[in-house]
C-alpha cells in the first residue's frame, strides 16, 4: 500500500518517551547513512565475538566473510532485515527519528528513558519505531489499523 502525501511528508510528530516531549523528525539521507554504517558495524561486532569460540584456523576466513557480508547490509537490503527488526535495529531508527530535535540524544540514552528501573518499555519502542517509519514515507499498519514493522520492512525492501 501506498502511503498518503501528508503521512510521507508529515510534519514533525510529538511523542512523549520516559515523561519527556520528545519529536520524531521524517528520517533523511543523512541518517539512512548513518543506520548502514552503524548496521554493519554490528555485524562485525558480532562476528568479532564469535571469533573468541572459533578454532584459530578459522578465524581469519571468518573475518574476511564477515566483512564480505557486510557490504550486503544496506538500508532496504534483504541482508538488513534482521538488524532492522532487532530490538538495538529499532532503538536506532528511533534514535535517527528523533536526533534532529535533541541533538545531545544517543542511542543509549534512549534506550536508558525507554528502560525506566531497567524495564525495558517495548510498546514504547514499537510505537517510536513504528512512528518513525510511518512518517518517513513507509506504510506501517495492518488492514485493521494496527501497528505492524514487518510490513513497514516489506514496504521498505520493495521500495529498493
Amino acid at each position: 500500500m501506498v502511503t498518503e502525501l501528508e503521512d510521507a511528508v508529515a510534519a514533525p510528530l510529538e511523542v512523549e518517551v520516559g515523561g519527556k516531549k520528545m519529536k520524531l523528525h521524517p528520517l533523511v539521507l543523512n541518517d539512512y547513512g548513518e543506520w548502514d554504517r552503524w548496521a554493519k558495524a554490528q555485524h562485525l561486532k558480532a562476528a568479532a565475538e564469535a571469533m573468541e569460540i572459533m578454532p584459530a584456523g578459522q578465524r581469519s576466513q571468518n573475518m574476511r566473510d564477515a566483512h564480505v557480508a557486510a557490504t550486503r547490509i544496506y538500508w532496504g537490503s534483504p541482508h538488513a532485515m534482521g538488524v532492522l527488526l532487532s530490538i538495538s535495529g529499532r532503538v536506532q531508527t528511533a534514535y535517527l527519528a528523533l536526533r534532529h530535535f535533541a541533538p545531545d540524544l544517543t542511542a543509549d540514552a534512549l534506550w536508558d528513558m525507554l528502560s525506566p528501573g531497567g524495564k525495558p518499555d517495548f510498546a514504547k519502542l514499537n510505537e517510536l519505531y513504528v512512528e518513525a517509519l510511518r512518517i518517513s514515507g513507509y506504510e506501517s499498519k495492518d488492514s485493521d489499523g494496527a501497528a505492524n514493522p514487518q510490513d513497514a520492512v516489506m514496504a521498505i525492501l520493495n521500495m529498493v
